[in-house]
């Protein structure tokens, strides 16, 4: 089969605007797993479009893409998703504090997820966590039972442990 190609557009994309295909088409190949896989580096994914959206975001100039498509609008900074656009605007351009929900507490975070890491490692019983270490890196939560990086198990138990006030299971 050969590659198509078409010529990629140097224009930036604005917010609220899609961006048209650009870049080469890409064939997926599976492995023996069912895994797709990554022409550029070792990577495999379980779906197309996460496949799709790695090559988007790290391999784009060998993909024949724009790299950094979507431009903010308030300062020169580019990206290369548009939701990375936003969470940019939403914490240089709109910064919007928000307060600690413990009543002793004077923490104000920019975001929901300063403030969710915040609340469970300085106001919650560590004991009452309910989390096991899995592989080292991993941990898991023994509410719902996912398992995830380590890095990511403190936002977790925000809205999984009941006595969290952002708990999404009272």
């Amino acid at each position: 089969m050969e590659t198509i190609a078409c010529i990629p557009c140097s224009k930036p994309v604005k917010i609220g605007e899609r961006k048209p295909h650009q870049g080469k088409i890409h064939f997926i190949v599976e492995d023996e797993c069912g895994d797709k896989k990554c022409e550029y580096c070792p990577k495999t994914f379980k779906n197309s479009s996460t496949l799709s959206m790695h090559i988007s975001r790290k391999h784009a100039a060998e993909a024949g893409r724009q790299i950094e498509p979507y431009a903010c609008d308030q300062c020169e900074e580019r990206f290369t998703s548009s939701s990375a656009r936003l969470h940019h605007i939403a914490n240089h351009h709109e910064i919007s504090y928000t307060k600690c929900p413990h009543p002793t507490c004077k923490y104000e975070g920019k975001n929901k997820q300063s403030i969710f890491t915040h609340f469970v490692k300085k106001h919650m019983d560590r004991n009452s966590m309910r989390v096991e270490i899995v592989v080292g890196v991993d941990s898991k939560c023994l509410t719902c039972e996912k398992v995830m990086k380590e890095s990511a198990i403190a936002y977790h138990l925000a809205t999984c442990n009941r006595e969290s006030p952002f708990c999404k299971m009272v």
